[in-house]
């Protein structure tokens, strides 16, 4: 992979305090999240539409070099949707649930769509920074 105009990046990067480049960082990042978070609601089984309304991205880590992001879900069943479940749950209620994967094939359907958004997300970020 080639990078062109480094050195003009750098500089404007150099401009910036700290807690603004994280923030333009997380900006980018949140622009490829939302690709594969959308393809999971798409993805999820519907019933109610809680388990497609929960799934969202939120930072797990950010400084002023790198972010990471999550993408999951908080709903209590969602890991039974996404890898089935067979036995006795807490309640006593016997299951014998196939798995309906819905987050990890969108990972994995749209990582490289995902990395190409971020890269023209930040392009776009950081062309409104001026030297």
């Amino acid at each position: 992979m080639k990078l062109t105009g480094a050195k003009e990046l750098q500089r404007k990067l150099n401009t910036l305090s700290e807690e603004v480049r994280g923030q333009k960082l997380e900006t980018a990042a949140r622009a490829g999240a939302m690709l594969i978070e959308n393809d999971a609601k798409r993805r999820a089984p519907y019933r109610t539409g809680t388990l497609r309304r929960s799934i969202h991205s939120e930072v797990s880590e950010r400084t002023a070099d790198s972010v990471s992001l999550a993408i999951g879900t908080n709903v209590e069943y969602a890991a039974r949707i996404e890898f089935g479940f067979s036995g006795v749950d807490e309640l006593g209620r016997r299951y014998n649930q196939p798995p309906m994967p819905y987050l990890r094939p969108a990972m994995d359907e749209n990582i490289g769509r995902a990395r190409r958004e971020v890269v023209q997300a930040w392009k776009d970020v950081m062309r409104g920074v001026t030297i």
